[in-house]
């Protein structure tokens, strides 16, 4: 998500795709992840897009940021 957001803000991704993309991507891993598929972790994904979410309303979002989780 953290990825999505920094493209669209770099100006190298079209908002309306940016937008898809994302809601598509939180939305899978919020309706999977009671039934997660056996080679998925949907509830860490779904974690990651809440922190990334958070992030983003602190003002500190940075893909860079999955080095250090």
């Amino acid at each position: 998500m953290a990825n999505i957001i920094y493209l669209r803000r770099k100006g190298t991704m079209p908002a309306p795709l940016g937008r898809k993309l994302l809601w598509r991507n939180v939305a899978a891993n919020l309706m999977r992840a009671p039934f997660p598929e056996p080679h998925v972790d949907r509830l860490g994904r779904l974690r990651g897009n809440a922190l990334a979410f958070l992030d983003l309303w602190r003002g500190r979002l940075d893909p860079r940021k999955i080095e250090s989780m």
